[in-house]
């Protein structure tokens, strides 16, 4: 692959997650920072620093292979506290 290919792929990528971003924070949610994890994330320095430079926020890389796993559980209880606090889980007791 051609680097100035690999390049403007990794650009795009990038301005698509501050669109992304941007979004969220017109929105009034505040994003201080982005954490990564993955492939990409540990293997490609070079992509994460594009990324960091294009959204203008500082991007941690998780130490752990399995850091979906480990947060998964925090997730899920997350969900289910605004999902009760909200009311969502009224009705059929289903949830998506």
């Amino acid at each position: 692959m051609h680097p100035q290919f690999f390049r403007a792929l990794v650009e795009a990528t990038a301005f698509g997650s501050k669109k992304i971003i941007d979004r969220f924070v017109a929105e009034g949610i505040p994003i201080e920072g982005i954490i990564a994890l993955g492939g990409v994330a540990k293997k490609s320095p070079f992509v994460m620093q594009v990324v960091a430079d294009v959204i203008d926020k500082p991007i941690l890389v998780a130490r752990s292979e399995q850091a979906c796993a480990l947060v998964l559980p925090w997730l899920q209880l997350l969900s289910e506290t605004i999902s009760d606090y909200r009311g969502c889980s009224a009705g059929n007791g289903r949830r998506f």
